[in-house]
């Protein structure tokens, strides 16, 4: 369970973190291309937070019951 809950950590701060990196990209540098390619990359750690969010849930229920993740 541990590791599921590191894993969210890190992924929680990507996702948190992408528009302030894509904003460091400086907007005379920004593309169509580094738009949609940081998009995907957001997609995809959001689809891979809320598979594990499910997992944790469904695993794991009890012992989150400590935590403020549920």
């Amino acid at each position: 369970m541990e590791s599921f809950l590191h894993s969210q950590i890190v992924l929680f701060g990507r996702i948190t973190n992408s528009f302030e990196n894509l904003k460091k990209v400086g907007s005379a540098n920004i593309t169509l291309g580094i738009v949609e390619v940081r998009f995907q990359a957001l997609e995809k750690n959001w689809e891979k937070f809320e598979a594990q969010h499910d997992k944790l849930l469904a695993r794991h229920w009890d012992a989150l019951a400590d935590f403020d993740y549920r």
